[in-house]
């Protein structure tokens, strides 16, 4: 027997309408799924009884990592959703030289219901993790003792370049991929990476806003890396 969240359980309950004797899936974020048989449904709390164990969703050959500094409005929520969908294992907000926004805990909570939320929707059993913000100097070199770094700067080599340097360099177990602020990552953070020995790839012509470098780079990685 499980009893679920309060969140959960109004969801399953008002939203979704379920009621005892309903099957449904569960899931624990850590890659596990089972088929349940909703046995009660209270104002407070909705229990299911686990039928059968369902496919568990293995680990990615290599865990990606999502650094970036953190979009204004609801465009965070929507980074992170998407950024779920395409399968990064764990998001970390920056603060950088030209950074506007720091999520407080209360921010960091609501994008951690997101999480939730993307994972549902596009049958994703693992949670992606949300990190403490976290500065430059202090991120940076955790990032590259734990991997590959990949920072994104028009200074760059090209997606192609960047790809084949990658994949001919050393196996990793991670790779992180850092995104700036609107305005860019100033040079010494940049200088910075490089000495770090981060790889600095080019994205394009185009000025990205943050979401959207965050998301095409991840696509890039995904499609040209084999990451599970």
């Amino acid at each position: 027997m499980v009893e679920l969240s309060r969140e959960e359980s109004q969801h399953l309950g008002s939203v979704l309408r379920k009621s005892p004797g309903d099957v449904v899936e569960i899931f624990d974020g850590t890659g596990r799924a089972a088929e349940a048989v909703v046995e009660s449904v209270g104002k407070r709390a909705v229990t299911v009884r686990i039928l059968r164990p369902l496919r568990c969703e293995a680990a990615s050959v290599v865990g990606i990592e999502l650094a970036t500094a953190v979009p204004k409005g609801d465009r965070a929520s929507w980074l992170i959703e998407k950024a779920t969908e395409l399968g990064a294992d764990m998001w970390t907000p920056l603060r950088l030289t030209r950074s506007v926004v720091e999520p407080g805990e209360g921010k960091l909570g609501k994008l951690r219901q997101t999480v939730v939320t993307a994972c549902k929707q596009c049958g994703r059993n693992r949670l992606m993790e949300i990190q403490a913000t976290h500065s430059w100097l202090e991120w940076l070199p955790a990032a590259a003792a734990r991997g590959a770094v990949i920072v994104a700067d028009p200074s760059g080599a090209s997606p192609r370049e960047a790809l084949a340097t990658l994949v001919a360099g050393p196996t990793r177990d991670s790779v992180a991929i850092a995104i700036g602020p609107e305005g860019g990552f100033a040079e010494i953070e940049v200088a910075a990476a490089r000495s770090a020995g981060a790889l600095v790839v080019n994205l394009g012509p185009n000025i990205l806003r943050i979401e959207t470098a965050a998301l095409a780079a991840l696509a890039w990685l995904r499609l040209g890396m084999k990451t599970e």
